[in-house]
């Protein structure tokens, strides 16, 4: 059972059907590829998708025009939550719990696919898109008319100045 926040119709592949992705709350997100006969196939594990992230919104588009959209996840992120996990081991919790406590305070996500695949690379760490704060309900649209997308979310809680608590 996933309890989805948030979900972004776009183009996983070439064949016209929209494919849908969905970010889950308290769940692992999931990947839906469109069949084109009224039904979808989970393609999540072989993208390399879904992470448990307590996602709060999702929004695709093709962010570098290069005809494929990427990704874009907004998740729960805490400068604290980061500070005390560095401090624990995977060994000090039941199997499987580590990992969850992990994706909750992973930060923002940016997918993006590799070129002649169905596959996805991350790309978070490398443009800084996990250390935004705590994001919801993103978007891309081309805010100064350059002919290209931005990102823009909006976030809850203040998780990014460090002079400021966490939420």
């Amino acid at each position: 059972m996933h309890q989805t926040f948030a979900a972004a119709a776009f183009f996983l592949d070439d064949d016209r059907f929209p494919d849908l992705y969905l970010a889950n709350d308290f769940a692992s997100n999931v990947l839906l590829r469109n069949r084109g006969d009224g039904t979808f196939e989970d393609v999540t594990r072989k993208s390399g998708t879904g992470d448990f992230a307590t996602s709060m919104g999702v929004t695709a588009g093709d962010l570098d025009n290069d005809g494929v959209s990427e990704l874009y996840v907004a998740n729960m992120y805490s400068k604290m939550g980061r500070r005390i996990v560095a401090h624990v081991d995977e060994d000090d919790y039941l199997p499987g719990i580590y990992q969850l406590i992990r994706g909750s305070l992973a930060g923002n996500t940016l997918y993006r696919r590799v070129p002649g695949r169905d596959r996805f690379s991350e790309l978070s760490q490398e443009y800084g898109i996990n250390s935004v704060g705590w994001a919801y309900a993103p978007s891309m649209v081309d805010l100064d008319g350059d002919g290209w997308l931005d990102l823009y979310a909006s976030t809850g809680f203040l998780s990014y100045d460090r002079e400021k608590p966490d939420g």
